[in-house]
């Protein structure tokens, strides 16, 4: 696992070496939105739906797919934060019945990845996310958690899933 999480690494790191603001604009092209678009038409707008299908049960179609969205990536140690980014883009889909929000929500986790290791931003701040173990500050984790569970409970009040 650690031999093929390393090669995982290699590649990423690979695809981030961004000397110019065109390479941040392919960046962001290549990492960014085509995969936000296509893994939520392949794991929301078909695998969600076609478990929700065959189970009958909404809940666990979630948890397949997210299952399956964090076990494709091939990443071990990142298999749990990916694992609840699925659950949260399903459940996003499936409150919303809108594919674009889970589309926009996996693009701006990955935008945002870029963003910061672009080395203008990386230096700025200090911070390098790819090969520096940072310490997580549990506050800030809190803090991002609760506004998270404040957005999908939001979400889930304001749509149709209640009503209909």
């Amino acid at each position: 696992m650690e031999a093929s999480e390393q090669k995982a690494m290699e590649l990423t790191e690979a695809f981030l070496v961004m000397n110019s603001i065109g390479d941040l604009l392919i960046n962001l092209f290549l990492i960014g939105l085509i995969p936000a678009i296509g893994e939520e038409l392949l794991f929301r707008g078909v695998l969600q739906q076609l478990f929700t299908k065959w189970t009958g049960k909404v809940h666990l179609a979630i948890f397949i797919s997210a299952f399956l969205f964090s076990a494709i990536h091939l990443q071990f140690f990142s298999f749990l934060p990916r694992f609840v980014l699925g659950i949260v883009l399903g459940y996003m889909f499936y409150w919303s019945k809108n594919l674009w929000l889970p589309i926009l929500a996996h693009f701006t986790n990955n935008t945002l990845a870029i963003i910061f290791t672009y080395h203008f931003v990386a230096d700025k701040i200090q911070i390098d996310f790819l090969n520096e173990e940072t310490s997580v500050n549990i506050s800030a984790a809190l803090i991002s958690l609760l506004a998270v569970a404040l957005l999908m409970f939001l979400l889930y009040k304001n749509t149709s899933i209640k009503k209909g």
